[in-house]
């Protein structure tokens, strides 16, 4: 069986960034005509590409999703 963590988090950013992740769900999941035909594994592929923040406060260098988790991956 998969482990999962789940967190609680304060963080007003991190709280943000779900809040517009729900957007784009919801605007995704308006674009098909009923619940059967949404495609998990494309509004997954999106969110891959969701841009998430900075690596460097200040640095004006935007990453997503899946280049913030390839980086805690590598640095394990």
């Amino acid at each position: 069986m998969n482990e999962y963590i789940v967190a609680k988090t304060s963080n007003k950013s991190m709280l943000g960034h779900m809040n517009d992740m729900v957007v784009m769900f919801e605007h995704q999941s308006e674009q098909y005509a009923s619940y059967e035909h949404i495609s998990a594994k494309k509004m997954e592929n999106n969110t891959i590409q969701y841009v998430y923040g900075t690596r460097n406060k200040g640095a004006g260098h935007y990453i997503t999703v899946g280049e913030y988790w390839k980086d805690v991956l590598e640095s394990k």
